[in-house]
């Protein structure tokens, strides 16, 4: 049973694609419609709010919004220091790396203890989507990054010894190196997906590099979860998944409707 003590607006935002879903409170939380919209829309969070309001949907006053690996800036950084240290030192890291920009930027303790995961998202992005929910007086509660979202998904799944978490997205992927502790790395690689054999030989470069990998007397092969976006990444990577040894989980978004 979940429990969701007020309606709300889950959005999720990529570089070429939105979805959204009304979430209606209740014992027992459930998604009363949805909405997805692509590429061609310049503005993705108005077309999918228009969408679900064409249909006659009653929109939320709260939203919450996720946002995909494209959209974002990452850093690992060591867990010595507590969360408020850790943003300072996160922010001094996107400014030295990408000029003076006006960033959000937040921080989360990796599952390991080892890492604060830090991510960055460009003010200018938040203030568009802001727009879009305040003319229709939906407050926007909170913004987190899709990747983290999408380990608690994978749950069981991703714990393992050691190895490698790939999450594929629209436009590259995210490497989440597992240890034994748990999560300790997270990289972002802008890529073409297009390129299978170009991505089992980067995969299998990774793990080389693994602590596991240089252990000659681990008896232990790292292990490599897949987990992609849509459905047709999945049908695309089951061939090389089975010819490698490697997971491959359900997809992120399901069904577009």
């Amino acid at each position: 049973m979940s429990l969701l003590l007020k309606s709300e607006l889950r959005l999720r935002i990529g570089a070429r694609h939105c979805a959204a879903e009304v979430w209606r409170a209740g014992m027992s939380a459930r998604c009363a419609a949805r909405a997805y919209t692509q590429d061609e829309n310049p503005n993705l969070v108005e077309a999918a709010l228009a969408s679900l309001e064409t249909r006659g949907v009653a929109l939320p006053s709260r939203a919450v919004v996720s946002v995909e690996d494209e959209l974002l800036y990452f850093a690992a950084l060591p867990a010595t220091m507590p969360a408020k240290a850790a943003v300072a030192a996160a922010r001094g890291h996107f400014n030295a790396a990408l000029g003076e920009h006006e960033l959000l930027v937040g921080v989360t303790l990796a599952s390991s203890g080892q890492r604060w995961l830090a991510s960055a998202l460009p003010a200018e992005l938040l203030d568009t989507w802001r727009l879009a929910l305040s003319e229709r007086d939906i407050a926007l509660e909170a913004v987190q990054p899709a990747v983290l979202q999408d380990l608690r998904a994978l749950g069981e799944k991703a714990k393992f010894d050691n190895g490698l978490v790939v999450m594929l997205r629209a436009e590259g992927q995210s490497v989440l190196t597992i240890e034994p502790s748990g999560v300790t790395d997270l990289n972002w690689e802008r890529r073409d997906l297009a390129d299978l054999p170009a991505l089992a030989a980067r995969v299998q470069a990774q793990l080389a590099l693994l602590p596991s990998a240089q252990d000659t007397h681990s008896a232990t092969r790292p292990d490599v979860l897949l987990a992609p976006l849509t459905e047709a990444q999945a049908a695309a990577l089951r061939p090389m998944a089975e010819t490698h040894g490697w997971r491959l989980s359900a997809p992120v978004l399901v069904s577009t409707e």
